[in-house]
């Protein structure tokens, strides 16, 4: 397995099979609408890719904001689910993000039922702001405080 800073090529892929999986199942949303999201992130190297045998099997889209890190996206494919690959792609991720700079790490939980999946990881009520604008959980990971002492050596143009 490889994790690698996506590209436009990459976003491309991605999109692709986004727009697959809502065809295949039109009553749920999925993250298709967000295209034009994953294709800047990748232009501005704001995209992690998880990669088995060449194949792109999950994502995550990421922001650095004032004071913490916004998850954006995070989705592994359909036919790759149920097999553990999401714990390595947000280890990975929280690693990486952790090692740019040791700030918080917020998200919302879309669809809702993800919620227990990023608690299992270690995020937290987001006591700032619990509900999103839509009803979904908002969720919040503080590294611990060496934690950017601890983590492996990651620049930039490897997230």
């Amino acid at each position: 397995m490889l994790f690698r800073s996506g590209n436009k090529s990459d976003a491309a892929i991605v999109i692709r099979w986004l727009k697959e999986e809502c065809e295949q199942n039109p009553q749920q949303s999925g993250f298709y609408h967000n295209r034009d999201i994953i294709e800047l992130a990748a232009k501005a190297k704001r995209m992690i890719c998880q990669i088995i045998e060449k194949d792109i099997v999950g994502f995550c889209v990421f922001n650095r904001l004032n004071s913490y890190w916004a998850i954006d996206i995070f989705e592994i494919r359909p036919d790759f689910r149920s097999k553990g690959l999401g714990q390595q792609l947000a280890k990975h991720m929280l690693e990486a993000l952790i090692a740019e700079t040791s700030m918080p790490i917020k998200l919302e939980c879309s669809p809702a039922a993800s919620e227990k999946f990023w608690r299992n990881i270690g995020f937290e009520d987001n006591t700032e702001c619990r509900k999103s604008r839509f009803g979904n959980p908002q969720l919040i990971y503080v590294p611990p405080k060496d934690s950017a002492n601890n983590s492996p050596s990651m620049h930039a143009s490897h997230l």
